[in-house]
């Protein structure tokens, strides 16, 4: 069973010791505690990415190198009191008064160490995010997106579908009026923002977390938020997959949004255009990792020329037949068409 990895960083160890105590009273053997006082040793020993459950970390301690480290919760000590939660490159900060009441302390870290713990630890684990991207206007992202999760539910996969896009026009592929109303949660990234969306998500073969009414932009919400919300979704531990629909543009919250991410699904054509445009994407950021980032072509005519097989930058692991009747189609028509069957297969 997997250990969960907790991690307590500052440079007094009279601080840390009675609060290592208490979380080895209260984690007992389910989890590593590990303790950090020196300074040097800090800096070596994050050179190299870690995955951390939990981490406890002074705030001047806390830099911008940690956004490389997969970090499921992290609480910085400070030294004036604050109750801010706040977002850093991928990282989402819980302030905690450094000199408040132990007990205070371990009240503001419960809900992690539950969550971590003693609810769901290995479905936790298996939650992976997938988000579909291409720089290509109407290649067909939302459509692959409702597939894929589509497909995913017929391999008895819990699958969430979550849409980006800033004009939140994914509703047109169901038939379902609901609407989303936690826009302060998100503005404000409320601490249990996956409760509060649970009441509105859609269950359909697999669930949806439906639109804004409005577009994103006009209710002052943006990637950042998304980021939030999906971290949140995804520590529940609720679901094998999420997937994430998102638009063209490459921002340095979309950045992000990627590299937070369990797989990258790259969606592209065949022509030339096509081509040139996610070879100038790839030329700016580092997808060498075959395992996380995956490629297919949509939309494939056999008898076309395939500009695919010229880009040295990506490899092409699955073509989608371009099928007419699928133009506009809706979730009922992408649960009775064989087109995507094999894109599920790339995750599971």
């Amino acid at each position: 069973m997997h250990r969960a990895q907790i991690y307590l960083i500052d440079l007094d160890e009279r601080y840390l010791t009675p609060l290592e105590h208490k979380l080895a009273q209260v984690v007992q053997d389910k989890a590593d505690i590990n303790v950090i006082t020196d300074r040097e040793f800090l800096t070596r020993y994050f050179s190299v990415p870690r995955n951390i459950d939990l981490l406890i970390i002074s705030e001047d301690l806390l830099d911008n190198t940690f956004a490389r480290h997969e970090i499921s919760y992290i609480f910085v000590l400070t030294e004036q009191e604050s109750t801010q939660v706040e977002t850093s490159g991928n990282l989402t900060i819980n302030h905690l008064y450094k000199y408040t009441s132990m007990k205070e302390i371990f009240l503001k870290i419960s809900s992690a160490i539950s969550e971590l713990i003693f609810t769901g630890d290995e479905q936790r684990q298996r939650t992976k995010v997938i988000t579909v991207y291409s720089p290509i206007g109407g290649i067909g992202k939302t459509t692959i997106s409702f597939a894929l999760c589509n497909e995913l539910s017929k391999l008895n996969q819990n699958v969430l579908y979550v849409g980006t896009d800033g004009t939140q026009s994914f509703g047109y592929f169901y038939d379902n009026d609901t609407y989303l109303a936690i826009e302060k949660q998100m503005i404000n990234k409320y601490e249990y923002i996956s409760e509060a969306a649970k009441p509105f998500i859609i269950h359909e073969n697999f669930d949806i977390m439906p639109p804004f009414f409005r577009v994103l932009s006009s209710l002052g919400i943006c990637e950042e938020q998304y980021i939030f919300l999906i971290r949140s979704m995804k520590q529940s531990g609720s679901y094998d997959f999420i997937v994430v629909d998102t638009d063209c543009a490459f921002t340095k919250e979309k950045s992000s949004m990627l590299a937070s991410s369990d797989y990258v699904l790259f969606v592209c054509g065949q022509d030339m255009l096509s081509i040139h445009k996610l070879d100038c994407l790839l030329s700016s950021i580092d997808c060498s990792d075959s395992s996380k980032f995956i490629f297919v072509c949509n939309k494939y005519i056999p008898s076309e020329k395939n500009t695919n097989l010229r880009s040295y930058r990506h490899k092409t692991s699955e073509f989608i037949s371009y099928n007419e009747k699928l133009c506009g189609a809706n979730l009922s028509a992408l649960r009775n068409s064989k087109t995507f069957e094999k894109l599920a297969f790339l995750f599971v």
